[in-house]
């Protein structure tokens, strides 16, 4: 598999990139890839919070395969017909694709519309500094996504229609990438996840480990976006109990810390 190390989308991150689909990885994921900050030029300088190692790639890991299929949704979902109002950037996932723990949101936002890229703006930087303080993984190491792959306009919340189009994509990511453990951020995610009547509380599925009939375990939480509009210190206190539970849940599979 041919690599191209550059910096991600965002401009923030240095990623490695596959040669055929331009997928996102972490710097320094490729077991046995020798990476210097001499193979790109200019000034190189990793994320002062992420402190990433070699992570241990299973062996039954068939690089080929997903990237091939991974393409295969992309193209198509790059023919699908979206409104005139959507955002007309295909945002497909960021971070690790191999990773144990995947994160789904509900949709881009005008900053993911503009560089390709899942959750970069404010709710972005949020979740970052969730994912690194709360649960102490570095974003790179794991899987981000959304229910909706364009941006609906005006960042509003999205419609019932909208999901199910986009849903068997999202099907298809998460059978395709296996994680063990899903987090999901806001009542739409979680409710699509959990198979809930859209119309149900974020709340009433926080607090406790669901498991799905596919053996993948799911922690609700709130969206980072609901944090920033809301916040107070009760509700970030509960972010970081539902990050907790995760790490207890993933130390208690043997998963955790997968990154070292």
């Amino acid at each position: 598999m041919d690599i191209e190390i550059k910096y991600g989308p965002s401009k923030k991150r240095l990623c490695l990139y596959t040669d055929n689909i331009g997928q996102v990885l972490p710097l320094d994921y490729i077991e046995n890839q020798a990476i210097t900050t001499s193979t790109v030029a200019g000034k190189l300088e990793k994320p002062k919070k992420v402190n990433m190692k070699t992570v241990e790639i299973p062996e039954n890991i068939n690089f080929g395969a997903i990237e091939q299929l991974l393409q295969s949704e992309i193209s198509e979902i790059g023919q699908l017909s979206i409104p005139e109002d959507f955002g007309k950037t295909l945002v497909y996932m960021g971070g690790c694709p191999y990773s144990p723990l995947m994160f789904i949101g509900e949709a881009p936002g005008a900053d993911e519309d503009f560089h390709g890229e899942p959750f970069i703006g404010l709710a972005g930087k949020k979740l970052t500094e969730i994912i690194e303080g709360g649960l102490r993984v570095p974003r790179e190491a794991v899987t981000i996504c959304n229910l909706l792959k364009h941006r609906p306009p005006d960042n509003r919340n999205p419609k019932t229609d909208e999901i199910e189009k986009y849903e068997i994509y999202l099907e298809n990511q998460i059978d395709l990438l296996k994680p063990a453990v899903i987090i999901t951020l806001g009542k739409f995610a979680t409710n699509w996840v959990l198979n809930n009547p859209q119309s149900t509380a974020i709340k009433a599925s926080r607090g406790r480990v669901h498991e799905l009939d596919t053996g993948i375990r799911v922690v609700a939480t709130y969206h980072p976006s609901y944090l920033i509009r809301q916040y107070s210190v009760q509700n970030r206190r509960a972010i970081l109990k539902d990050m907790t539970m995760v790490v207890d849940l993933l130390t208690s599979m043997n998963l955790y810390p997968w990154w070292i």
